[in-house]
């Protein structure tokens, strides 16, 4: 998608995330695939996998939202999601320079702020900065948000690979460990010293691991 507009009045609610997920799949006439999401992508993949288990052949979760306790453990959310969590935040962000609270987001991510280059800053900066972006955003925390019991989790049948930095703060490690256990025969596997996003601090690793989950799963 890049810096793609999105429609006049799309909402970034989960329900709406997984209806695009399932008319892309459609399109592209795949009937069965391997969806992977991390942070918020993770709470639309496995929203999916509940939705349409018949058209998952696997699902991979990296560092995922979405799985409900009260203990959040060492998470410190990034300023932006405190500002999305009311109406005042929300337009506030509509109007803001984002370059500041990118810069701050990404370092409590990444973990190793030594990663955070300024290129790396430009490519989020000039996200926000696309048409509608902000809009998207904000308009996610209006739209009904899907609220699930854990016992749900267990009626996931799909072959399951949960990935998740132990340094996370923006999701705990212990939520990546709650949606394993919950998951019948889901995988896991978690990173000492990595944050939210290790698709992007050890790419080489993680990828190794999704590549053997990948070549572990059934042929469709």
């Amino acid at each position: 998608h890049g810096l793609t507009r999105a429609p006049e009045g799309y909402t970034a609610a989960q329900a709406t995330n997984v209806a695009v997920v399932d008319e892309l799949t459609r399109r592209l006439k795949a009937d069965r695939v391997v969806i992977v999401g991390n942070s918020m992508g993770g709470g639309v993949s496995w929203a999916y996998a509940l939705a349409h288990p018949e058209r998952l052949n696997g699902l991979v979760l990296v560092d995922a939202a979405g799985w409900p306790r009260e203990d959040k453990g060492n998470e410190k959310p990034p300023v932006v999601f405190k500002l999305l969590g009311n109406p005042a935040g929300r337009a506030l962000l509509r109007n803001i320079n984002p370059r500041p609270l990118a810069t701050r987001g990404l370092k409590s991510a990444y973990v190793d702020e030594a990663v955070v280059t300024p290129a790396l800053v430009d490519r989020y900066v000039e996200l926000a900065l696309a048409p509608g972006h902000r809009a998207i955003l904000t308009s996610g925390r209006d739209g009904p948000q899907r609220r699930v019991d854990r016992s749900a989790f267990g009626t996931i049948k799909t072959p399951t690979l949960v990935m998740h930095g132990e340094a996370d703060t923006v999701i705990d490690v212990a939520a990546g460990r709650g949606l394993a256990s919950a998951i019948p025969g889901a995988k896991l596997i978690t990173y000492p010293g990595v944050g939210h996003v290790p698709m992007e601090q050890i790419p080489d690793q993680s990828a190794k691991d999704l590549r053997a989950f990948l070549a572990s799963l059934p042929a469709t």
